[in-house]
């Protein structure tokens, strides 16, 4: 079945390495040095089976040097063992990100993916919120 083409969601100030999104009342930004995962409107648009908005009815743009109440933050490093740095408002992500993503077999477990990492860092972050999470992806 074809791909239907979609604009991607743009930060108010858009940049291919930043991206500011509100969910349930909480900010989240996301920089990369490799934007491609970033700039892929399918994780953040209606219509993919993967897409964030499978978990959430509802994701704003916000101007993404706004006051973030937490980070993901994706290190394109190629040559670098994969690593993963969690603190309460930081998720890290580094190695070779790209190749990561698109050797995936299911777009639902990569990293921005409505089943991957991301996604259950934003339930913890909601959770500090005392916002909590019951459907089937949680």
């Amino acid at each position: 079945m074809p791909k239907t083409h979609r604009q991607p969601l743009q930060s108010v100030n858009p940049s291919p390495l930043t991206k500011g999104v509100r969910i349930l009342g909480i900010n989240y930004g996301f920089i990369s040095t490799s934007g491609s995962m970033l700039a892929d409107p399918d994780y953040f648009l209606p219509g993919e089976i993967y897409s964030q908005f499978t978990n959430w009815g509802s994701i704003e743009a916000i101007d993404s040097g706004l006051q973030m109440d937490t980070q993901l933050l994706l290190e394109e490093a190629p040559k670098a063992h994969y690593s993963i740095d969690v603190t309460e408002r930081t998720l890290m992500i580094k190695g070779d990100l790209k190749r990561l993503e698109q050797q995936v077999q299911d777009r639902r477990w990569a990293i921005l993916g409505n089943q991957g990492i991301w996604f259950r860092f934003a339930l913890a972050t909601q959770e500090r919120h005392g916002i909590f999470a019951f459907h089937a992806a949680s």
